[in-house]
């Protein structure tokens, strides 16, 4: 993926209608109520505001919608505030960006404009969108960057932390660090050992199922088959391979 500076950017007026609010590329977990009530009192009172950010894919077509990466307080505030128009900063990105991808950019972008990622969780899933958009590798795709880089990328915590999610969360790319870098190996400093959490694997296994779902959000209904298809395929294959007790089954 090209970094943001090397996109083309511009500001155009657009109708709210016609850009794709899909919560699928957030990486907050929730909405904050007395932000989007800040922000609409800001609007009335014609605040200088920050343009919202949307992607927009360029295909051999043509330019194809517009979808929001970073200003979602901001957007729903201008729905209360009744607005039907918006300026907006649109990125030129290639067609084969991935929805991983654009929610980097977006979360990026929102520590610049938007409210301080206070949740853990918000800045653990900062940290994966990061790592889903393949940012953690050097230019040459295949080197991985060091822990330091990664926390001055990230911006959001220390490098002893972004070792400790690594090794949670993405344990095979941690033990390729650790090949590439013996010096990575080494826990933490002042981290102690990793910590595994008993419901580690059900967590784990939520939300690869979360994720399919929002990726399923992020297409257009036309586009959803293969994932249906691919969904009752592993549920004939898992019926088959592993099958259940029916008699202890509640349905």
């Amino acid at each position: 993926m090209k970094q943001l500076k090397q996109m083309r950017t511009r500001l155009e007026e657009v109708q709210l209608k016609f850009i794709d609010a899909s919560f699928a590329h957030q990486t907050r977990e929730k909405m904050c109520s007395k932000t989007i009530s800040t922000y609409v009192t800001d609007y009335r009172n014609n605040a200088d505001m920050p343009p919202l950010l949307v992607a927009e894919r360029q295909t051999a077509d043509g330019p194809e919608g517009l979808i929001l990466l970073d200003g979602f307080h901001r957007y729903k505030a201008l729905h209360h505030c009744g607005r039907e128009t918006t300026i907006v900063k649109i990125i030129e990105v290639p067609q084969e960006t991935t929805h991983k991808e654009l929610r980097w950019i977006g979360g990026r972008e929102n520590l610049k404009n938007g409210r301080p990622l206070r949740s853990r969780q918000d800045r653990i899933n900062l940290f994966k969108a990061y790592i889903g958009a393949k940012q953690h590798k050097q230019a040459d795709g295949r080197k991985i960057k060091s822990y330091r880089d990664l926390a001055e990328e990230i911006q959001i915590v220390s490098h002893q932390t972004i070792s400790n999610w690594m090794r949670t969360y993405y344990p095979a790319i941690a033990a390729k660090m650790a090949r590439d870098n013996p010096e990575e190996l080494e826990p933490a400093s002042g981290t102690g050992p990793i910590r595994h959490d008993v419901d580690m694997e059900n967590r784990e296994r939520a939300m690869f199922y979360e994720g399919i779902v929002e990726h399923a959000k992020a297409l257009r209904p036309d586009e959803r088959q293969p994932i249906y298809d691919e969904i009752r395929k592993l549920l004939n294959r898992l019926e088959a391979e592993a099958p259940v007790e029916r008699d202890y089954m509640d349905f």
